[in-house]
Parts: structure tokens; sequence; C-alpha cells
């Protein structure tokens, strides 16, 4: 027996497993050698004496069969083993075990998961119960882990909620509608690899600018200009999301956004480049669109820049953004300033390009000084992914070349090659060089020119 004196009965099978003789059998002198060398219990089956009682064979199981299975298992030695310190030891090793293990599942993972984890470690403790009360007669008690379980599923579900479930909540209202829904489920699954503090990190950061905005939007109406934000907007911004970018803010018609934060990246430069590369093409669908309205071509001009910033939760206690701070912030947005210019759509920097490696073919375009640097910057326009076709390249060699003349103050031979390029493809890039150079003809620069072009306008 335990402490209390109790015992487990080993019942041996349904009522009716003893021989039952009626007392007035007995009584009248009948079936007297049955009893011989035998243990006779005198008992009733009567429901209305109270003695009827439930087992696990039935729920109206006669109080003297009972009694006789308690002889029985003591005389034949099938007793239920009872022993406290195996019992007390398995019950606390599943309550421990299955406690933590509990535990993990619904800190790392959601509440659904962590209830199907705890009812298979609570199948899996009554198998191991089947297993040691058939095969050891052992018996391993379920009720204390049970309710442990229950409560720790309780307790860390509300924790969870309460604390885990707040920044899940925080990144669904700050960043929904700003990174991708991959990037939101993962931030969501762990909400601990977004870092809100304003911490240094290397991210490659774009700005785009409708170019001549304000000509174009003095043609439309208040709705109309409306209609035609909301739909550029959106256009450009699933091509940021689409390259597991982050959409930082809309300034009217620019665009800020960076990749490699929240999420690290470490494609962040090749993502911003594809997203780029992906919103021109975009443009020329939508300009399709916008010129059967009678609206203007738009032109968008890209700057990006690769580099280190501190990126997270900045502003007053009362309002505050996601957002990057930093000099390679400025410089992309220095950068995007050049493209109209330059008469290209994008500008990367040096960084960026350097970043690339061999995943996007670029232009070299100048050298230049922006405001607000005192150091040069090398500057380059990304024409495709991969190798490019036998006649780019040669057109950008040709190009590359005629810049090393100009660094090398041979300004005839570099308008020479620059004319060239005009007549067989004409654009603003090579115009602009063309006027440039021809200028230095016409008025050679000082002795300590190093070929940087200063543009000291934003």
């Amino acid at each position: 027996t335990d402490d209390y004196g109790q015992m487990a009965v080993n019942y041996l099978g349904p009522v009716g497993t003893f021989r039952y003789l009626s007392a007035i059998d007995i009584l009248n002198g009948e079936k007297l050698d049955q009893l011989k060398d035998r243990f006779v219990l005198i008992g009733t089956t009567a429901a209305g004496l109270h003695d009827l009682r439930s087992t696990p064979f039935s729920t109206v199981y006669p109080g003297v069969e009972i009694h006789a299975t308690v002889i029985d298992n003591l005389v034949t030695g099938n007793i239920m083993n009872h022993e406290l310190l195996a019992e007390r030891g398995l019950t606390l090793t599943l309550l421990v075990a299955g406690g933590l293990l509990l535990s993990a599942l619904l800190a790392y993972a959601s509440p659904l998961v962590g209830g199907i984890g705890g009812v298979l470690i609570m199948t899996l403790g009554l198998i191991g119960n089947y297993w040691f009360f058939f095969r050891n007669d052992l018996i391993v008690g379920l009720v204390y882990p049970g309710v442990a379980l229950s409560a720790i599923f309780l307790g860390v579900t509300i924790f969870n909620y309460f604390s885990v479930g707040r920044e899940k909540r925080f990144i669904d209202l700050a960043f929904s509608r700003y990174i991708s829904p991959q990037v939101a489920t993962q931030l969501k699954r762990d909400p601990r690899r977004l870092s809100l503090s304003g911490t240094e990190k290397e991210l490659t950061i774009l700005f785009s600018d409708i170019r001549e905005f304000t000509t174009i939007s003095e043609r439309m109406t208040a709705q109309q200009l409306g209609q035609f934000m909301n739909h550029y907007l959106t256009a450009m911004g699933r091509d940021i999301l689409a390259t597991r970018g982050t959409v930082d803010k809309f300034i009217g018609d620019a665009i800020m956004a960076l990749w490699g934060a929240p999420l690290d990246d470490p494609q962040h430069a090749q993502n911003a480049v594809h997203a780029a590369l992906t919103m021109q093409t975009t443009l020329v669908t939508l300009n399709n669109h916008w010129q059967e309205s009678g609206l203007p071509e738009v032109k968008v001009g890209i700057g990006i820049n690769t580099g280190v910033v501190s990126v997270g939760n900045f502003g007053s206690e009362e309002r505050f953004d996601y957002t990057v701070l930093g000099d390679a912030v400025n410089l992309s947005s220095r950068l995007e300033g050049l493209t109209g210019l330059y008469g290209v759509g994008i500008i990367i920097s040096e960084a960026t390009r350097q970043a690339l490696g061999d995943d996007f073919f670029c232009r070299k375009i100048d050298r230049v000084r922006v405001k607000g640097k005192k150091r040069p910057v090398t500057i380059y326009q990304p024409l495709v992914a991969g190798a490019p076709s036998s006649e780019l390249a040669r057109e950008v060699a040709t190009f590359e070349q005629a810049l090393e003349l100009y660094y090398d103050r041979r300004f005839a031979d570099a308008v020479e090659l620059l004319e060239q390029l005009q007549q067989q493809s004409p654009c603003r890039l090579y115009s602009y060089f063309i006027g440039r150079t021809q200028g230095f003809i016409d008025t050679p620069p000082s002795d300590d020119w190093d070929g940087v072009t200063v543009h000291a306008r934003k």
C-alpha cells in the first residue's frame, strides 16, 4: 500500500470473474463442497443495498467482488507495482521534460504548434503509461503532468500575447506596407532579428524622383494628380518589395528605399540595382498607359549608394519612424539629382559598383565631387544584369576610352570618339560630354585640374 494505506487493485475481468453462490443454496445445505479450502466472502449484488462500485470494467461492480480481487492479488502475488519512488520519479520526469519541451515550443513557435506539441507530449505520456502498466505492472500518474502542462500552455500563451505578440503586432502595424509579406513573416517568426535601437549596418539605399514633376502636376486636377501618384507609387513600391527591399518613405513624388534592413540581406546591392532596372522597365509600361490618356512622358531618376548607416527608430518620444541616417544616405540622394544632368535613368556609387561584382554590366560615367563631400566619387550606370551584348560592350568600351582621353587632357581626341558615339547612338550623356570637352578645348583647365567634376548644387 501507499503512505495512506491504499493499494491499486489489479482487476482480473468484468463482473462474474469469481464464482457466485446463492445464500439460499448454502442455507439449504447445498453446494457446500464448493466451499472447501476456499476463501468465502459474503456480500450482496442488490442495487438497493448501495454496495455497487465503479471500476475500469463496469460502473456497477459489486463491492464484494472487489474484495475478492484484492484477496486474489495478495494470494497470487499479482499485485500492481506501486513503488512510490519509481512512480514519483517517472511522474516528475514527465512533468519536467514535458514542461520544458512545451515551453520551448511555445516560445519559438505559434500557439497552434505549441498546442499540437502539448497534445503529442500527452500522447507520448499515455503510451508510456500503457507500457509501464501492462508490461511492468507499474502505475505512473498523469494527473499532475496533465495539469502542469495545461497550466504551462495557458501561462506561456498569455505571456506571448502580451510580450511577443505585441512585437508581432508592432511589425504588422509599422512594416506591413513597407516590406514584402515574406520579410514580414520572417520578422514575426523571430522579432529579435529586428533592431529598433539604432545600430550601424552596411545597407544599400535608393532614392528615386520624377523629373520636372511640378510641370507635370500643373496639367492635372487635384483628383487626377492623386490617382496618378497612387498608380505610380504602387507600381514602383511593388518592384522594391519584390526584391526584398523596404520602402522607407514616400516624399511627394520621391521614394526612399533600402536593402539589408530590417532583415540581413547579403545581396542588398544586387537586389537594389535589380529593383532599379525593374522600376525603369515598369515605367515604360506606365508611360504607354498614361500617354493613351493624354499625359506627358514621365522620366524618373534613381540614385543608389552602399555604405554603413545608422538604422533603427528615430524621432521624438511621441512619434518616430524606422529609417536610416548617415552620409551614405545623403550621397544616394545626391546621385539621384545627377541623373537628369547626365541623361541616364540610374546612377550608382563606386561602393555599390564594387559590391555588384560581375552580376551587372555597368558603364563608368564620371568622377564627381557632390555638395557636402570632399572626396571625389566615381559614378556608374548599371545597364544590364549579367553579360552584355557585343554591341553594347563595344559602345561602353569606346565611351570609357573617351573618358580616359578626357582625363588625360586629350580633349580633341575625346571629342572625336564622343561624336562618333553620338552619331551611332544619340543620347544626352554623349552630348553632355561633347559640350563639356569642347569647352575645355576653347578654355583649357588650370594646371591643377584633376578631372573631377564639382557639382555644388543638390
